[in-house]
């Protein structure tokens, strides 16, 4: 099975609230649907610590929070097997 991946560039730069929060967990709930993996990058600390009180960190867990867009991209070269399919990051 293909395991499809995607990252929410620049998190880090936005105030999250509670509609923030509601439209990420959507996002997160439709990725996961179809079998596909959130990864954050660049969170800042207030929005990490508002992440873990609403629980969502913790479903999307931390394995797949990074401290950079680059560490993440590093991250999916390393996991994602080439299928033949040229892909742009």
């Amino acid at each position: 099975m293909f395991l499809q991946q995607s990252n929410l560039r620049k998190l880090a730069k936005v105030l999250m609230d509670t509609t923030g929060l509601v439209a990420l967990e959507d996002i997160y709930q439709d990725l996961n649907r179809r079998g596909c993996r959130l990864l954050l990058s660049g969170l800042q600390t207030e929005v990490q610590q508002k992440l873990e009180r609403s629980g969502l960190l913790n479903k999307i867990g931390l394995n797949n929070c990074f401290d950079s867009t680059d560490v993440a991209i590093d991250f999916l070269k390393q996991t994602i097997k080439p299928q033949g399919i040229p892909v742009a990051v």
